[in-house]
């Protein structure tokens, strides 16, 4: 849901603009805060309480 919210927003806000140069940063910008978003709420997730199996994983993360 919240991704065709996210889509729909996108078109309507590129399609005021002619300019390609501008919908590219646009959505270059959208790209980069939703994955900085993804890895943030993985890396929360990480961190919850966890059994034995899941915390060995953690201890080989790459994730600080």
């Amino acid at each position: 849901m919240t991704g065709k919210l996210m889509a729909f927003g996108q078109a309507i806000g590129g399609s005021s603009m002619s300019d390609e140069i501008i919908k590219g940063e646009m959505a270059g910008y959208v790209f980069e805060n939703v994955e900085t978003a993804t890895c943030a709420v993985l890396i929360s997730a990480t961190d919850a309480p966890c059994d034995a199996t899941q915390s060995s994983l953690r201890a080989n993360s790459v994730w600080p």
